[in-house]
């Protein structure tokens, strides 16, 4: 089954404070490059490694465990994550318990495709006060969609960087006909840009970058086709400063 391995620990802590609820803590734990190594013959060595990918896998934002976001789980697959939690669950005990804090639960976990671990708020609760599931599932969420034709989406000239002149600044009319296409969207054609005075040496990349916007742009709404078949004047301002 593919997915993305992971072993979660969920973490009791005492109240931070006299009169509130105790403290929870996630540990996320997920197949990677070991970070911190110990030589074999360091006494107590599995007891450091354990707190220490404790310490490291404290993972309250959710998403996906890949990578260096979090603690390296020394296993790559469920069996094996299985096995290692039972055979080094007494020395994530005894790390917890260095830092004043009991393991409630401890999982091997499996992320189906298309999921990520949920946000587990600071201390264990949401804004409402209640527990949050350190083990929950989220469906990961869909892309925005862009509504429109990319066309609509351009609302302004890319002025070229080679004409980003430090203290210019000038404008670029340009003409053209306004017709409605079969999508409902509004384009220009046949357009020419109205010259009236140069600018400067970069004039015609001014001119050219118009062009290419009024040609590109689509929209809905104003303006609208002009009745009489008269063209429409685009006027465009730049200003580029050090």
């Amino acid at each position: 089954m593919s997915g993305t391995l992971a072993l979660i620990f969920l973490l009791w802590g005492p109240a931070t404070q006299p009169g509130n609820p105790p403290s929870y803590t996630r540990s996320v734990l997920a197949p990677g490059d070991e970070r911190y190594t110990l030589p074999p013959n360091t006494p107590n060595r599995e007891f450091y490694l354990a707190r220490n990918r404790l310490q490291q896998g404290y993972n309250p934002q959710g998403g996906t465990p890949v990578g260096y976001d979090f603690s390296t789980l020394p296993a790559n697959t469920l069996p094996e994550c299985q096995s290692y939690l039972r055979s080094h669950y007494r020395f994530f005990e005894e790390a917890a318990e260095s830092e004043n804090r009991v393991i409630q639960d401890a999982r091997c976990v499996l992320i189906p495709p298309g999921k990520i671990l949920g946000v587990f708020h600071d201390g264990g609760y949401d804004d409402a006060g209640k527990q949050v599931d350190a083990f929950a599932l989220l469906d990961i969420p869909a892309a925005p969609k862009q509504e429109g034709p990319a066309c609509a989406r351009i609302t302004y000239p890319d002025w070229p960087q080679e004409a980003q002149e430090d203290n210019v600044e000038g404008h670029v009319d340009a003409r053209c006909e306004i017709y409605e296409d079969s999508d409902g969207y509004r384009r220009n054609r046949n357009c020419t840009v109205v010259k009236k005075k140069k600018n400067n040496h970069f004039t015609e990349l001014y001119d050219n970058a118009v062009l290419d916007f009024v040609n590109i742009a689509c929209w809905k709404g104003e303006p609208s086709p002009d009745p009489q078949g008269q063209p429409h004047l685009w006027h465009y301002d730049f200003t580029f400063n050090d």
